[in-house]
């Protein structure tokens, strides 16, 4: 091929921002042009470039119906595609009756085919073996390997001779019958096939088989199973990106997970101040020594029986007030800001009760918490469009502090696997981090 996809196209797939018709394009030349498949299909974007290209099979409103070629078809029948196209027909002949029919009578085809052609060979007669010779060696490949069959024959019988002329003892009489070497037949030099004669002497073939390693480790992860075996290799993570698989297998071996610093920055200290006997302190529920992803969170709270009303207040880490309520009624146990807060930013609110005579309380209740900046937020969303692993997701909700996300999916992987110990002490690590 003389030409390939264009730096623009390409940049414009990996920014998913396809413009009309690029789809087709990229489809239709990645099929053809190894080159220009690597590049698009990265392992990072794997995932991604299945669901954005398989997009092209699907007919939109308004345009022409996509149909499959007889080629790929017929690949597809003969198991000779790669795992990345295969999911692609695959995907394209669960809504398309026309091609799914015509694969199923391709399919009917070929195996009438093979059956007639058993059949047709088991009623021939039986053939001497000088009429089957030139079928046998037909093709170059065929005729290559005759040649290289009789050159090794013929190294065999010298060796065999040279090592009988040097030992005459194995010879029957006083004197030593001389050994009439049989005249080796000269023949033209082998085709290189890229294999090395094998030296009986020095490596014997091996009748053993390795066994694959054992599995250490297993668990049920969703659709898939992921596993360590004796090797110490992660078996069913190839979807995920290689910093995830990397964790996985650290928090698979040592099973053990590294709390976090981010929770120590969220984490507020208590003020005791002495206020009305009365009064009592407002329990703050969430969020409270946390990440998150919501960059406009609920705040809530347990209600205050001796408030008449609330007042909460937000600050960013320069203690410069972002955010403030009204009066809220004393029912209410939840309140929203207005405007979005900054990504990556740590915030502390703080609520307290207004009185009968509209004064507020000196009593105050305080919480911190932190919004997810907006690379990890890429990272996520990458992570949930790529992988249904719970251990996966729980693994980078742990690692960014966000912990009531990270026991959601710990816990749905105990479940999965009652009677795994690791799974359980993954998620007792997560909960004890409170």
């Amino acid at each position: 091929m003389s030409t390939h996809l264009s730096n623009e196209v390409i940049e414009r797939f990996h920014a998913q921002a396809l413009r009309r018709g690029d789809r087709t394009v990229i489809y239709d030349h990645v099929l053809a042009c190894e080159a220009c498949r690597r590049l698009v299909v990265t392992s990072k974007a794997e995932a991604v470039a299945l669901g954005a290209l398989t997009e092209h099979l699907v007919t939109m409103e308004g345009e022409e119906a996509y149909h499959l070629d007889l080629e790929t078809m017929e690949a597809f029948v003969d198991d000779k595609l790669d795992a990345l196209d295969r999911s692609t027909v695959k995907l394209h002949i669960e809504d398309c009756a026309k091609c799914s029919d015509e694969v199923s009578d391709l399919r009917e085809s070929l195996a009438t085919m093979k059956a007639v052609s058993r059949r047709r060979s088991s009623d021939a007669p039986t053939v001497g073996v000088a009429s089957n010779w030139p079928n046998v060696f037909s093709g170059p490949v065929r005729i290559a390997a005759m040649i290289a069959l009789v050159a090794f024959a013929a190294i065999i019988l010298t060796v065999l001779l040279r090592w009988r002329s040097s030992n005459p003892s194995i010879t029957t009489g006083a004197q030593p019958t001389p050994f009439a070497s049989p005249r080796v037949p000269v023949l033209a030099p082998s085709p290189n096939l890229g294999v090395n004669a094998p030296n009986l002497a020095e490596n014997p073939p091996s009748k053993e088989r390795r066994e694959e390693p054992r599995k250490v480790i297993a668990l049920r992860d969703g659709p898939t199973e992921i596993a360590i075996n004796e090797d110490g290799n992660v078996i069913g993570v190839s979807s995920l990106p290689a910093e995830t698989r990397q964790a996985v297998r650290e928090a698979l071996t040592e099973e053990r997970l590294n709390r976090p610093s981010v929770l120590d920055d969220v984490t507020s200290t208590e003020v005791s101040v002495r206020g009305p006997e009365s009064e009592e302190r407002i329990n703050i529920s969430s969020p409270a020594k946390t990440v998150i992803n919501n960059n406009k969170p609920t705040l809530r709270w347990k209600p205050s029986k001796t408030a008449e009303a609330y007042r909460v207040e937000i600050s960013d880490e320069t203690f410069h007030q972002v955010a403030k309520s009204g009066d809220l009624p004393a029912t209410t146990q939840s309140w929203t800001p207005y405007t979005s807060l900054k990504r990556g930013g740590i915030y502390t609110w703080t609520i307290r009760a207004v009185n009968k005579g509209g004064e507020p309380s000196a009593i105050t209740s305080q919480a911190k918490f932190k919004i997810l900046d907006n690379e990890k937020v890429r990272q996520l969303n990458r992570l949930k469009s790529g992988s249904q692993s719970h251990l996966a997701l729980g693994i980078f909700y742990a690692r960014e502090g966000m912990l009531t996300e990270a026991e959601r999916e710990m816990g749905i992987l105990v479940k999965d696997n009652p009677n795994s110990a690791v799974a359980k002490k993954l998620l007792r690590e997560i909960k004890a981090w409170r």
